[in-house]
């Protein structure tokens, strides 16, 4: 008797796949989570066509921003994430790649592999580069550089930060271009480059105005670092304001960055009251 022929195994991928799809289409994110659990332990090989539905639906699950509040366990996504990489780049489909690479390198950011997040991106950035994709490659740069930041590497961040800031300011991107900038220079203040804040405050504010327009926890950047420069006049009270407004800009955004910037908060008053 026989064993399953490769059709075989393929139409049970796809099967499953459908499972997850009404998983999806409910809004069970759970329940996809689970039917994506499954699909791992499995182990079964995926058509390009099917690697293209689940890259759709891991999306939806691994959140595309950092410092996440996380109440789902990634991992089964993040192995599924890995499987559709390799088989994107044993085809050498470029389009795939840029598509699983978003959650994928996400995947390991938020596990705190940023090493592996980092090789992700440099892969992204080839392909941008191969295409001629100037806005994708300036994205790229910022995710990467981002990953330097997490891991408080701040001087090997600016560069690429920099170089981003440039590019989306060519391309007359806005706001990508004024959240490069923050980046750039919150990495530059923890690098104890204070001289240069005495230059950019005015910079910092107009970064706050085009921030705050997307109603996006982004705007909380220029807040914090406006109020550390008030924090280093000794003007408490000023900082202690800029960094409430932070926490209001991105009180919904489901990352752990309020809770951050209360802590900074709650340092602020404690010095404040021993200053008087």
């Amino acid at each position: 008797m026989s064993g399953p022929t490769c059709s075989d195994i393929f139409q049970e991928a796809s099967d499953l796949t459908r499972d997850m799809l009404e998983f999806h289409d409910r809004g069970d994110t759970k329940g996809l989570v689970e039917k994506i659990s499954e699909f791992v332990l499995k182990e079964r090989p995926i058509s390009q066509e099917t690697a293209l539905y689940l890259t759709a639906m891991i999306s939806k699950i691994v959140p595309n921003y950092p410092m996440p509040l996380l109440d789902l366990d990634l991992e089964p996504a993040g192995r599924l994430s890995e499987q559709i990489w390799t088989l994107a780049i044993n085809i050498n489909n470029d389009q795939l790649v840029k598509m699983i690479s978003g959650p994928l390198f996400r995947f390991y950011e938020h596990s705190r592999r940023y090493d592996e997040a980092r090789k992700i991106l440099l892969k992204l950035i080839d392909i941008s580069v191969k295409h001629h994709d100037q806005a994708s490659l300036a994205v790229a740069l910022n995710n990467y550089a981002f990953e330097f930041l997490l891991e408080n590497r701040f001087s090997e961040a600016i560069p690429h930060f920099s170089k981003a800031a440039t590019m989306f300011k060519n391309l007359n991107i806005v706001f990508e271009h004024a959240n490069a900038r923050a980046n750039c220079l919150l990495c530059q203040f923890e690098c104890e480059e204070f001289e240069i804040f005495e230059k950019n405050e005015t910079e910092l504010r107009t970064i706050f105005k085009i921030l705050k327009t997307s109603h996006a926890w982004h705007a909380r950047k220029p807040l914090i670092l406006l109020a550390k420069i008030q924090e280093k006049r000794n003007r408490f009270k000023t900082a202690i304001r800029l960094v409430k407004l932070a926490i209001a800009s991105c009180k919904q955004s489901r990352t752990k960055y309020p809770e951050l910037d209360e802590a900074y908060l709650q340092h602020l008053i404690k010095h404040s009251a021993m200053a008087i």
